[in-house]
């Protein structure tokens, strides 16, 4: 699984899969983590898309949080995945929680 580094020295875990054209990053809802979605991207065809799931931080294989963050920090850790991977645009695709970060 790919890791960056937030700005505040975070780490951040995420997963690519397909070579499409256009890219969907996917956002769990709160204590998820990007596996919730493997079943979705499993039904969609990674020839026309490229999917990226993310664990944002206390979750899944991402850091734990040492200190308080907010909608914000979350907000800019989306991102710093998407600049890693370096793809723009993207679609951000995200339910309850990560619905308000989308």
């Amino acid at each position: 699984m790919p890791t960056v580094v937030a700005n505040d020295g975070g780490t951040l875990r995420y997963r690519v899969q397909g070579n499409g054209p256009a890219t969907l990053l996917f956002m769990h809802g709160w204590a998820g983590s990007g596996a919730y979605f493997d079943d979705v991207v499993g039904e969609l065809d990674l020839n026309a898309l490229k999917v990226v799931t993310m664990d944002f931080r206390g979750h899944g294989d991402s850091d734990k949080a040492v200190q308080p963050y907010d909608l914000d920090r979350i907000s800019h850790d989306v991102w710093t995945v998407a600049d890693d991977i370096g793809v723009t645009p993207l679609v951000l695709v995200g339910f309850s929680m990560s619905g308000k970060f989308a």
